[in-house]
């Protein structure tokens, strides 16, 4: 693009603990350009079936997200309590950024369904620099979610910056 940023992605699950959530996957992303200066916002976009939608503010405090609103511009994360599916049960899947990459989330709600979408790093990058953000999903039961959810939030939030170990 006319940025000249360079992105690159890399998914990986994380270990099962005792109990919700079910799965959990860290998405790290990295941007950099081949400018001098460079905007470097990206943008992650989820899609999912939803039947209700949950933020949580940076105070720990969950909300609803009412049909055709926002989340507060200080959430970084999304509860979306998906419908039952032909075998399964109803599911909740949790979207968060860690808070230190998170621009702001969005939503766009159509049919049943919910696009998330995550904007990091809200600075210009300059030649040379690289700058790694994470995104973390994770499914689980609907029943205890904003609970199970708020653990792996605030684990998401203390863990150190990804591949500095």
């Amino acid at each position: 693009d006319p940025r000249r940023l360079r992105a690159t992605a890399m998914w990986r699950p994380l270990s099962a603990t005792a109990g919700p959530p079910d799965v959990a996957w860290e998405l790290t992303l990295s941007a950099q350009t081949a400018l001098e200066q460079s905007d470097a916002v990206l943008r992650v976009v989820s899609d999912v079936g939803c039947i209700d939608l949950r933020s949580r503010t940076a105070d720990g405090r969950w909300s609803i997200v009412p049909p055709g609103g926002q989340p507060p511009d200080d959430a970084t994360c999304l509860l979306v309590r998906r419908p039952a599916a032909a075998a399964a049960p109803p599911a909740t899947l949790l979207v968060a950024v860690h808070p230190a990459n998170a621009r702001r989330v969005a939503v766009r709600r159509t049919d049943g369904r919910a696009e998330i979408s995550c904007w990091l790093f809200s600075t210009a990058i300059e030649k040379g620099v690289l700058v790694r953000g994470r995104v973390l999903a994770a499914v689980g039961p609907t029943d205890g979610d904003e609970t199970w959810a708020g653990r792996a939030v605030e684990a998401l939030a203390s863990s150190p910056p990804p591949l500095t170990a």
